[in-house]
């Protein structure tokens, strides 16, 4: 490593490290820094040292001593009077050299290391609601503030395992006592019992104003013996802060904890929430909320804290893990502002911000490390392993995993209704029908009054193609939740398979006047789906150039943005219909022009929409072309051999060579398939003479996926087509009249596929009279 530059800066380094240089001092040091590389390395190792020696109760005690016994060194004022924690930080570089030779001098050993985990799980406290006598509806929430300060500045303890106030919600919940603030004796006990604890806390606010005065109990849950009992009176104006502070140092002494736990840091428990009692108000009660599982409130109630203290790196952390759990990045940008306060905030809330900060990132393999650390040491974190679960199962694909850690969860809490939902779209996404609809019964038995609980069960019925059933449960979803979005964007499509096309167009028209910009342009292409699947192209192309003209108006492009590029793809495909070549040619390159802004790879996927385009006109040579041009500009990812693939099995399909394009198409469909893949793999069998496997695959295409297999509308719908035929040759006839007669009702005022039409009529006519 390399030499210091500048000794006479870099020996001040331990000093700034510990807060113990004033402005000029520190600025001079800081700037050091930039230009050294021994001394930051040195600082890196450092840090976090540092911070513990900050809060070192040894530490403050003895520099208290040296500034208390010294004439020369100015004293140190504690900011909170009559606390019993002692500042940490010291402005005199006086203090700093006897802080230093201190350690020095007695050989001062600080380690930094895992807890004494076997010390800590005896070692269990449940700290309860304290009663305020003072104010018997605890208008100001002192009842709930207490014991929530003390709960966060207990956890900082090696050496007790404090029940977090989420476990204890829950213990709660599972007593029939949810939301109970005033609990007797006896169900103090049962709460402490059930949730493994040595001993619990229960207390009192005596007074409120003109200072604050509270007392505690201290009992032992086996044999309810009171082991001590605590009174704190404050002095007028000082804050409920620092008498958490000196309760904590009392309840830590009452407690048979080894001596070593007397040598930890103690922080201030100000400094590791918040000093504003406005602030932590709303923050307890934007906790209760999210256990609640009332996530706009409890949105709303983070928000509020941080009117009053912007710096709140807590509630920075609470939006952002809110954003995490339900996709929402702009609560996810939460985490910038907690990692600038990752100081101030415990231990739980610090991985927590590691995490999240990772999942921002979209670095998922950390972001799993770190949650997998977290629940470790935190195994009642019920809402990590539901993050986990999230990251595994939509970031990874590790859909037993995700099983795994939402299991887990509810092992803590069986009534966990979240880890339900998320094990229903687990098992959704492994086609577990019967486990889904297990586990969406469990979330509609806890919650009867959410709409999410019906949506799912609603989902499970339509992808088993049950669209009575479906029906009738999004419908329940829309009374509990009335203009539900989502809820239209499947009943869309399910009336288009039921061929209830005015109920269809209803449903899809039902999002076009929607706040969110993306909303309202998703549902500008989705009603030229309606019209499209009945082959009147005509309507659907003047919907889509309305569309596009508000797309372009409201900038509303790709993504998250809105959906101008897939109009301008829905627009090639059903030029391709017509047969006209050159206005098939403009819209891909509209599209592809679009995805350019976005993404150079989306650029490269574009561009095998072109070669699908031009196979499916007959312009093999320019498909080709384009096919040799991607090759250049492709790499290995699984994207890119993916592209190589679909564009390999289009140019052999349409030159004929229908045995190679099976041979690139197969391994696609196996890994994932999508409806145009489908159709030109069937097509593909049925030109080797394989309906059987030709019948297989359109049946998967034909499965109900929601809306997106409408977006490739023509091709969807003459799937019936090709179906019937794959039927008719295994001598499968009713199932093929079926699907002629299905595929004429689709089209029966149709602008294109006039020779599909009318050779589906002939072949009817033929099956008919051979019944």
């Amino acid at each position: 490593m390399s030499e210091c530059i500048d000794t006479r800066l870099g020996d001040k380094l331990y000093c700034l490290e510990l807060g113990l240089l004033d402005d000029s001092e520190r600025i001079g040091v800081e700037q050091h820094l930039l230009k050294c590389d021994h001394c930051a390395e040195k600082a890196v190792r450092f840090a976090e040292t540092a911070r513990l020696l900050r809060e070192s109760s040894a530490v403050r005690d003895r520099v208290s001593h040296l500034v208390e016994h010294s004439d020369t060194l100015p004293r140190a004022e504690s900011d909170h009077p009559g606390s019993r924690k002692l500042v940490s930080r010291f402005w005199s570089v006086g203090i700093a050299a006897a802080v230093l030779l201190f350690l020095l001098l007695t050989d001062w050993k600080f380690e930094i290391s895992p807890r004494d985990e076997a010390v800590a799980e005896s070692n269990r406290l449940v700290i309860l609601y304290f009663d305020n006598i003072a104010d018997t509806g605890d208008s100001l929430r002192f009842g709930e503030i207490v014991p929530s300060l003390l709960i966060t500045d207990l956890s900082e303890s090696d050496y007790v395992n404090v029940v977090s106030s989420q476990r204890l919600y829950d213990v709660l919940k599972l007593m029939g006592q949810e939301g109970e603030k005033h609990v007797s004796r006896r169900i103090a006990t049962e709460v402490a019992e059930r949730a493994g604890a040595r001993w619990m806390l229960t207390g009192r606010i005596l007074q409120v104003e003109p200072q604050i005065m509270l007392t505690s109990e201290l009992v032992e849950v086996s044999d309810g013996q009171v082991l001590a009992t605590q009174r704190i009176s404050g002095r007028p104006g000082e804050t409920v802060f620092s008498l958490v502070d000196e309760l904590t140092v009392e309840i830590k002494e009452d407690l048979s904890l080894p001596a070593l736990a007397r040598e930890e840091p103690d922080p201030l428990v100000a400094t590791v929430t918040t000093s504003s009692i406005e602030a932590y108000r709303y923050y307890v009660e934007a906790k209760e909320q999210f256990y609640r599982a009332h996530m706009k409130d409890a949105v709303a109630k983070f928000r509020s804290a941080l009117e009053y203290d912007a710096d709140f790196a807590i509630a920075h952390t609470y939006l952002a893990l809110i954003g995490m759990m339900s996709n929402d990045r702009d609560l996810m940008s939460h985490i910038v502002a907690a990692e600038k306060g990752i100081d101030r905030v415990s231990r739980k809330e610090r991985m927590y911000i590691r995490a999240l900060s990772h999942a921002l990132a979209a670095d998922w393999d950390k972001t799993v490390a770190q949650l997998e650390e977290l629940v470790e040491r935190y195994p009642d974190a019920k809402s990590a392993y539901y993050c986990l679960a999230w990251v595994t199962r939509t970031r990874l694909n590790d859909l037993a995993a995700a099983e795994r850690q939402l299991l887990a969860s509810l092992e803590v809490d069986s009534l966990y209704a979240s880890a339900y939902q998320g094990l229903t779209l687990v098992y959704l996404s492994s086609d577990n029908f019967e486990r889904a609809g297990w586990s969406a019964d469990k979330y509609i038995l806890l919650r009867p009054d959410d709409a999410i609980g019906y949506y799912d069960k609603a989902k499970i019925y339509a992808l088993q193609n049950d669209f009575v059933r479906a029906t009738d449960l999004f419908n329940t979803a829309l009374d509990k939740s009335p203009g539900w979005i989502h809820v239209y964007k499947w009943l869309g499509p399910i009336y288009l398979h039921r061929l209830l096309f005015d109920s269809a167009d209803y449903c899809l028209r039902q999002a076009a006047s929607r706040e969110v910009k993306s909303v309202r342009s998703d549902a500008r292409t989705w009603l030229a789906l309606v019209p499209l699947a009945q082959g009147r192209v005509y309507e659907a192309l003047s919907i889509l150039d309305d569309g596009i003209a508000a797309d372009r108006l409201e900038h509303a492009t790709h993504g998250d943005d809105g959906d101008l590029a897939h109009k301008h793809l829905i627009k090639a495909r059903i030029y391709v219909s017509l047969a006209d070549e050159e206005a098939a040619r403009a819209e891909v390159e509209q599209y592809m022009s679009i995805l350019q802004g976005y993404d150079t790879k989306d650029n490269l996927y574009g561009r095998s929409k072109l070669v699908d385009i031009l196979c499916q006109l007959g312009n093999v040579a320019d498909a080709e072309q384009v096919v040799a041009e991607l090759r250049m500009d492709l790499g290995d990812t699984p994207r890119d051999s993916l592209i190589i693939a679909w564009t390999a099995g289009l140019t052999e399909a349409a030159t004929g060579n229908y045995e190679r394009a099976i041979a690139h198409f197969e391994p696609l469909a196996a890994r994932r398939g999508w409806t145009g893949l489908y159709y030109e793999l069937a097509r593909a069998y049925l030109q080797t003479g394989d309906p059987a496997k030709a019948a297989a695959t359109l049946e998967k295409q034909l499965s109900f996926r929601n809306i997106g297999p409408w977006y490739d509308g023509i091709r969807y719908v003459e799937s019936h087509y090709y179906l019937a035929q794959a039927y008719e040759q295994l001598e499968r006839h009713d199932d093929a009249i079926k699907e002629y007669k299905l595929f004429l009702n689709y089209w029966e005022n149709a602008e294109t596929g006039l020779a599909e039409l009318d050779d589906s009529r002939e072949r009817l006519i033929r099956l008919r009279h051979r019944l």
